[in-house]
């Protein structure tokens, strides 16, 4: 689908999903259409649009223009299901307060945000420490899964005795991903990998594979280093928003972990298997 018109469609969705409560049309200023006598507010559409911003869309009049029609469509909808009192249905009112709780913690998130912004220096301390844990080189490797330590030891006999690694990828490996490549695993820092598999790779030299079974909580490896390269991090003026979205997200789970472990929280007997 054209770029340009996915965006439209999502920021449509966004019109039709959000602010589905009656009680959002309140909000006052400039009426920028009507619904069968009932107002939609150019507030409302700010705010959508506002939320479509932060999610790296481009206000634009066809932007706002989507976001209105959605709104019409979401009016449209209600104005529907409540003349049928669907709003009086029990699942219906469950879903609505549901949708509420929903929001209002939503909002508590971005509120502890606010007051609790993610600095910039912490922001370069990540990408420091992610740099540091890359490192400065890429890995192109082939390597071989299996269950057991034995069927490990069997394919590296196999290959000192000159079998072509790929093949026994092919007829052997349970990685599902990379077999039918034989093997081949796409270019990766060592911080991609698990610990032994890293550690292992970066003592091969090119051409190199391992001598002995490399185990892991996958199984046990047999692994074939095919080349390696520079790797250098995008700058940081390239990465800084995606880094803030990442820490903030665990200042996130802090604070929910935080308020859940002050709470009082008692299961009961039936909702025992929801725990």
């Amino acid at each position: 689908m054209h770029p340009v018109k996915t965006r439209i469609l999502r920021a449509g969705c966004l019109g039709l999903l959000a602010l589905t409560f009656g009680s959002a049309q309140a909000a006052g200023g400039k009426v920028a259409a009507t619904v069968n006598g009932a107002p939609i507010h150019e507030s409302v559409v700010n705010m959508i649009v506002k939320e479509g911003v932060s999610r790296g869309q481009a206000d634009t009049p066809r932007l706002r223009q989507a976001v209105l029609q959605g709104r019409i469509t979401t009016e449209v909808l209600v104005q529907a299901a409540r003349k049928k009192r669907l709003n009086r249905n029990a699942t219906v009112k469950m879903q609505m307060k549901a949708a509420e709780h929903a929001v209002l913690a939503t909002a508590y998130i971005q509120d502890y945000l606010k007051k609790h912004p993610v600095s910039d220096q912490a922001v370069q301390a990540e990408y420091d420490k992610i740099k540091a844990a890359k490192g400065d080189k890429q890995y192109r490797a082939r390597h071989i899964l299996v269950k057991t330590e034995a069927e490990a030891k069997k394919i590296i006999s196999e290959l000192n005795k000159g079998a072509n690694f790929a093949k026994l990828a092919e007829k052997d490996s349970l990685d599902i991903g990379s077999k039918a490549q034989g093997g081949q695993l796409p270019w990766m820092a060592k911080n991609d990998l698990v610990a032994p598999f890293a550690k292992a790779l970066q003592q091969l030299k090119k051409g190199e594979y391992t001598k002995a079974p490399v185990k892991t909580p996958f199984g046990w490896h047999i692994i074939q280093l095919e080349a390696t390269r520079a790797f250098h991090m995008p700058p940081l003026e390239n990465v800084k928003r995606n880094l803030r979205a990442a820490i903030e997200r665990q200042e996130s789970q802090r604070m929910i972990q935080k308020l859940r472990s002050k709470a009082k929280i008692v299961y009961s007997n039936a909702a025992v298997g929801l725990k």
